[in-house]
């Protein structure tokens, strides 16, 4: 019967398996189901309305992305397998929590989180050199009301936009459309 319903669901809206126990489409009517946007739907928006492919391509990149947004990050970041033990200390000096994301992940799969000290600070960068290329990044502290919706994840707000050159609006002559938000709550 699960089995069933799987695949009708998979059929009608194109979920993924684990889109449909993350999303408990087991939970949900048809209408519901039919609302949500999933991986398939989103890859289809970004290819049909992503012109720059290059651009588009470095968001699925997590240590390209961190580098293009750099001045925004607002925290420190390095990449795994391209720093030294010294310069790992160097960058997390001063925090006390980091996290681990391979840099082609998705879903929170491969994510670790790490504790880290001046004691312990060589062991934590011993056992990062031996995981995949990832993005280690000081542990965000989300603001307490977000931290109610699921309290063990970082909840955040996607704003997925369209850039047109046929709109000129912004300073360099494009205009950007939002296309839909979602919260995602862990």
């Amino acid at each position: 019967y699960t089995e069933e319903k799987v695949q009708e669901a998979r059929r009608r809206t194109g979920c993924q398996y684990k889109e449909y126990y993350i999303f408990r489409f087991y939970q949900l009517t048809e209408e519901e189901q039919d609302q949500m946007c999933l991986i398939d739907m989103t890859k289809k928006i970004s290819e049909k309305y992503n012109v720059n492919k290059s651009f588009a391509n470095m968001l699925n990149d997590k240590a390209k992305t961190n580098e293009y947004f750099a001045k925004y990050m607002g925290r420190p970041w390095c990449v795994n397998t391209r720093v030294s033990a010294d310069e790992f200390a160097e960058v997390f000096k001063n925090s006390n929590r980091i996290i681990y994301k391979p840099i082609k992940g998705i879903g929170g799969h491969g994510i670790q989180s790490f504790n880290i000290n001046a004691e312990n600070m060589n062991e934590v960068y011993n056992e990062l050199a031996q995981l995949p290329d990832g993005v280690v990044e000081e542990y965000v502290i989300q603001h307490p009301r977000m931290s109610e919706l699921s309290p063990g994840a970082v909840n955040t707000m996607r704003v997925v936009t369209i850039v047109s050159n046929t709109k000129k609006v912004t300073e360099d002559g494009k205009h950007m459309d939002v296309a839909y938000a979602a919260l995602r709550i862990g």
